[in-house]
């Protein structure tokens, strides 16, 4: 591998597996600190915990570098229950994490510590030029709440262009060549998969204090379309089904809750083709939904665009504002799946499931 980002590897996967440590302790609590945000969607302990952590290692190592994360700290500020139980699940972290903890004892010391960390992320707007670290500290905190597949994020863009990604799956099991919600590593401490432009993808086994040796993940290609797809309700069902019935792809393939997850599963296998368009036509995703993950499924062999063929913008600052819709596939199919994606996407809306 070409040394040009050796550090920035080792810093993203270090963060990543002591984040994914503390989300995985927080598993068997039946008090989550589930928050609703304003748009609905739950925030849990796990989430303040994991973005604190993981801007923390960022920062330790590129000070200079800015950080773009989907937490703020406000709510922490107002609810001293919550703030307390955040707290307790970062030191406990990293305490009981000797190896991949040890560096961030004189970053995380103290609560102001760990609301500054969360709020440097929570702050930053993303952009064209320079070096931005983006995060989704729980992607899938549904899914997370309800015991099912979940993921920890990092990544780094670099003029707009993904140059690392790490993605940790705490549920994910190393040894079973499936990524699906029944399928739990209750046992263990999950996957994680990482990748730098152009040097391929790579899947490790995370342990308490260290991973074994990575894995890299190679792909033939496919003789059938499989298809993973969200399970989320407000992506277009119907439109959805018509595509898989187009390209004679089983229905309804693997369904999973996290976008970040589903990258996961087609760099690993479970399926070869994920199409994912929202019944909103106008809505634009996060950018922290598909930095990282994206980059582990094209260098596992896949292509991702959006549902008019162009890559992801990664330049417009929070959402991919440029953007509408996925369509991710394996290379030697992603052109006849995105015909077909077009084609059905410019038909009306079916809102049944």
């Amino acid at each position: 591998m070409s040394t040009l980002y050796v550090k920035e590897l080792q810093t993203a996967i270090r963060a990543v597996h002591l984040a994914s440590l503390a989300t995985k302790r927080l598993l068997p609590s039946k008090d989550k600190g589930s928050q609703p945000k304003a748009d609905r969607s739950p925030v849990t302990i796990a989430d303040y915990a994991s973005q604190a952590l993981l801007i923390a290692a960022v920062h330790h190592d590129f000070p200079e570098d800015h950080i773009l994360g989907e937490e703020s700290a406000a709510e922490l500020r107002k609810n001293q229950t919550l703030c307390d139980q955040v707290w307790h699940l970062i030191s406990t972290t990293l305490d009981q994490s000797v190896d991949t903890g040890a560096s961030l004892y004189g970053e995380l010391k103290d609560k102001d510590d760990m609301f500054r960390y969360i709020d440097m992320g929570g702050d930053e707007l993303g952009g064209v030029k320079g070096r931005v670290w983006m995060l989704d500290p729980v992607d899938g905190t549904a899914a997370f709440l309800s015991g099912g597949q979940y993921a920890v994020c990092l990544a780094l863009v670099e003029d707009g262009e993904q140059k690392v990604g790490v993605v940790g799956c705490p549920n994910a099991p190393f040894d079973v060549a499936q990524v699906k919600e029944t399928v739990v590593d209750s046992d263990g401490y999950g996957s994680l998969l990482s990748a730098v432009k152009g040097h391929g993808t790579f899947v490790w086994k995370m342990g308490v204090e260290r991973l074994g040796p990575p894995r890299k993940i190679f792909h033939k290609q496919p003789t059938a379309i499989r298809i993973v797809q969200p399970s989320n309700s407000a992506y277009d069902f119907g439109g959805r089904r018509k595509v898989a019935d187009k390209l004679g792809a089983e229905w309804p393939g693997t369904m999973l809750w996290s976008s970040q997850t589903r990258f996961v599963a087609l760099a690993l296998g479970e399926g070869n083709a994920q199409i994912a368009f929202r019944k909103r036509r106008d809505y634009h995703s996060c950018v922290w939904d598909a930095a990282g993950g994206v980059l582990i499924f094209e260098e596992a062999g896949g292509r991702v665009t959006d549902v008019e063929g162009k890559p992801l913008d990664f330049r417009q600052g929070r959402r991919l504002e440029k953007n509408s819709g996925i369509v991710a596939a394996l290379s030697g199919i992603h052109d006849r799946v995105l015909s077909v994606v077009r084609e059905v996407d410019r038909e009306p809306i079916n809102d049944g499931v």
